[in-house]
């Protein structure tokens, strides 16, 4: 019984009819205040509350599991079939939000399961809505966990605020829209150390960078790539670019300059790779440690390949790995405190890249069943430390969101101080308008061995819409760093 509250899980029968209802009570006032009627189509076998009281879960006749919201009387999400016998089946909370469930199986035999509680989620469940396109990628800022960025088809970029706790209504209005691309939104990226300094690219082979406090562009690259961007990413300190493009070309761009960036002498040359995989297929490239880079393309008899390229000698690269022939892309995630790289698809492969030769070490893969529309990766400062937590992952398909979550097995309870360096913490080291100033800013560390404490200074989320100027930098394509700057004034 909840305090103030009791439930009631009641058969009523009328004739061939059936009812089977949960009721949620005011007991001091004899009032039933919640009646929950159509939810279960067959004999309620067991309902239960969580630790908090804020879910119900129930088991039914019907072979299904459910896990109720009690104040609205709806589902959030159930499982159908814990058990294949026709027995009746019991379950219950237990640590962590895991539901405990026993049963029989087909042939009669006494069951007992653990579940993780994932499924379909309400429909009534609040959302954020606004864009009038389909959503093609979302972006937590990295100083500021309620601050959301989300670019469209509809061209349009949109910075969500969620309050804390999440959401109990639908968003509606964000914060701020950012309009500046012809096309299609498919690209967003938050600079790793600089407050609300965000990066956008679009179907229109255009990249802008966005003071978003301001919501303001600043720079607007629109001449660098002749085709479309099929990857964009900042560096450790956030003071180079690299993008990957149709043209068959990785370019690593100076921010600010809005320009490629070139070294020398005697021979000033842009840094930039031509056809890093000889295949037709989408390339991704992201930096990984001491400034290297790695790519994920396809050969001319389109295998799936991984390469470790150096910059500064771009002829040929470190290391070139064949996979498989599989035709999915592989998306790249890098760790950077233990330089493992993790290449996302159906499966999801490892490698561990060091100093020396041959650079790229293969460590193992998780083997999934289903590819996937899109993949998220937690940061660090969100694992499961205790757990001995290393990585997680979330695969987005067509119906379900599946987090995937990789573990070092290790028997003692202690920090494991190898597993966990200090790592990037939630805490800028820059303001947007120095950082376009000149001003650059080191990631700020923090060590996981007592938890992630709140950064220093709350960082309030303001918009500034007084101040909208663009600075448009177009750049020829050629060796030249130069470029043409003009302020618009809007």
């Amino acid at each position: 019984m909840q305090p103030r509250q009791a439930r009631l899980a009641d058969r009523v029968v009328t004739g061939e009819n059936r009812v089977n209802v949960v009721i949620l009570w005011n007991v001091a006032r004899g009032e039933a205040v919640v009646r929950m009627d159509s939810l279960h189509t067959d004999i309620i076998y067991s309902a239960c509350w969580n630790r908090d009281g804020t879910q119900i879960l129930t088991s039914c006749k019907d072979k299904t599991l459910r896990i109720l919201d009690p104040r609205k009387g709806t589902v959030i999400t159930e499982k159908e079939k814990p058990h294949e016998g026709s027995r009746p089946v019991r379950a219950l909370f237990v640590s962590d939000g895991k539901i405990l469930s026993t049963g029989f199986s087909r042939m009669s035999e006494r069951q007992v399961a653990l579940w993780d509680p994932t499924g379909r989620v309400d429909m009534s469940y609040p959302s954020v809505v606004r864009h009038t396109g389909p959503v093609l990628d979302i972006e937590f800022c990295p100083h500021n966990d309620n601050i959301i960025a989300s670019g469209s088809e509809d061209c349009s970029v949109m910075i969500w605020e969620i309050p804390d706790g999440g959401l109990t209504l639908s968003l509606t209005e964000p914060v701020v829209k950012l309009e500046g691309h012809s096309k299609r939104v498919g690209i967003l990226s938050w600079h790793p150390t600089a407050h609300n300094v965000l990066m956008t690219a679009g179907c229109d082979n255009v990249v802008i960078l966005w003071n978003v406090a301001r919501g303001e562009a600043v720079v607007r690259m629109d001449s660098l790539h002749t085709d479309i961007i099929y990857s964009a990413c900042w560096n450790r300190d956030g003071t180079q670019i690299l993008t990957s493009c149709k043209d068959k070309t990785l370019r690593i761009l100076d921010p600010r300059k809005g320009t490629v960036i070139t070294v020398g002498p005697p021979l000033r040359r842009r840094v930039e790779k031509d056809k890093p995989h000889e295949g037709s297929r989408p390339v991704r490239a992201l930096f990984v440690s001491d400034g290297k880079i790695l790519s994920t393309g396809f050969s001319r008899m389109s295998e799936r390949q991984v390469a470790l390229w150096d910059p500064n000698h771009f002829e040929e690269p470190l290391n070139l790995e064949e996979l498989d022939t599989s035709s999915g892309v592989l998306l790249p995630f890098f760790d950077p405190d233990t330089g493992v790289v993790y290449l996302g698809d159906t499966s999801i492969r490892y490698f561990e890249i060091t100093t020396e030769a041959p650079y790229l070490h293969y460590l193992s893969v998780y083997s999934g069943k289903d590819s996937q529309k899109g993949m998220g990766y937690m940061p660090k400062r969100g694992l499961e430390v205790n757990k001995c937590e290393i990585a997680r992952f979330y695969k987005l398909h067509e119906r379900k969101c599946e987090p995937v979550v990789m573990t070092v097995p290790r028997k003692s309870d202690l920090f494991q101080e190898d597993l966990y360096p200090d790592t990037i913490g939630p805490e800028p080291s820059v303001e947007a308008d120095d950082w376009f100033k000149g001003q650059d800013g080191q990631p700020i560390m923090i060590s996981l061995k007592d938890g992630v404490a709140a950064p220093t200074k709350t960082k309030e989320f303001k918009v500034n819409k007084s101040l909208l100027k663009t600075t448009t930098v177009t750049t020829a394509d050629t060796a030249a760093s130069s470029g043409t700057v003009r302020e618009l004034q809007k």
